[in-house]
This record gives structure tokens, C-alpha cells and sequence, in this order.
């Protein structure tokens, strides 16, 4: 599956995004990997915490290649776009958060 087919089945839609927008994005994975790093947390809470860091970052790199998620499935289809995305270079990393 391609970005484009991606496209044509309304999972992704052109985005233009800002300056602002990634680096609010980006403020959400620092904190997240802070809050991570809190060894009192148990694993489970610790592992909700980074897959938070993770939808964040994937949402960063699908806005800045002009895309956003459309729809039902925000999740599942953030980390199938990183699936698809530059040759499935991420495939492994997008099946084990998806």
C-alpha cells in the first residue's frame, strides 16, 4: 500500500501545517519521555506513556509531509501511515506500536 492509496481511501488528507503545531508536538514528547523516565511508575504505565511519545512523533513527520489522519482509527492509521512510509523503513517499529 502506498501513501497515495492511503489517500484515495480518505485515511489521509492534505495537512499544512506550522511552525507552532510541530514544535507543540514536539513539547508533548519531551514531557512524555520525562514522565517516562519516572521509575516509580509501573512498566504498564511507563509503556502508555511512550507510546504517547511515539503517536506524537509520527504525527509530527505526517504533518510535516503534508498529511494528516482522517477518520475513525486515529491511532491504528497514525501508525499505518508509518507502516507505508518511506519504503516501510518504520514497518517493524509501526506493527509493534500499532
Amino acid at each position: 500500500m502506498s501513501l497515495k492509496d492511503l489517500l484515495n481511501k480518505g485515511v489521509l488528507k492534505t495537512h499544512q501545517t506550522t511552525e507552532k503545531e510541530i514544535y507543540d508536538l514536539f513539547s508533548i514528547v519531551d514531557r512524555d519521555l520525562e514522565d517516562a523516565a519516572i521509575k516509580d511508575l509501573s512498566a504498564d504505565r511507563r509503556f502508555a506513556i511512550i507510546y504517547n511519545a511515539a503517536l506524537q512523533t509520527v504525527t509530527a513527520l505526517l504533518h510535516c509531509e503534508g498529511y494528516r489522519i482522517s477518520g475513525y482509527g486515529h491511532h491504528a492509521n497514525t501508525f499505518l501511515f508509518l507502516r507505508h512510509y518511506n519504503k516501510g523503513e518504520f514497518k517493524d517499529e509501526a506493527i509493534y506500536f500499532d
